[in-house]
């Protein structure tokens, strides 16, 4: 891809394997959760669960549990409450 096909949203869409609709898909807080043990195909799974990084760090542990299983979801929640913690001190 060039510089300006990497800057284009719908590009970065497709290559991260969304499935794209009539809606755009956020890719707002990526980047924070690309600081977790959670791997591409995780973090894109969250993201587009949740459709952004408040609802992400937000939401109930359980609701990730069908996306990342038990393991996954607990050692998730520590790392987003560090995350917070670290951001807040």
């Amino acid at each position: 891809m060039s510089y300006d096909e990497i800057l284009d949203s719908e590009n970065l869409v497709h290559v991260l394997a969304y499935e794209t609709h009539t809606k755009t898909v956020p890719i707002k807080g990526w980047r924070l959760l690309s600081k977790t043990s959670l791997q591409e195909a995780d973090v894109a799974k969250v993201i587009k669960k949740t459709e952004g990084l408040g609802k992400a760090i937000h939401s109930n542990a359980r609701d990730f549990v069908p996306l990342l299983g038990e393991e996954k979801t607990a050692l998730f929640k520590q790392e987003i409450d560090r995350l917070k913690l670290n951001a807040i001190g």
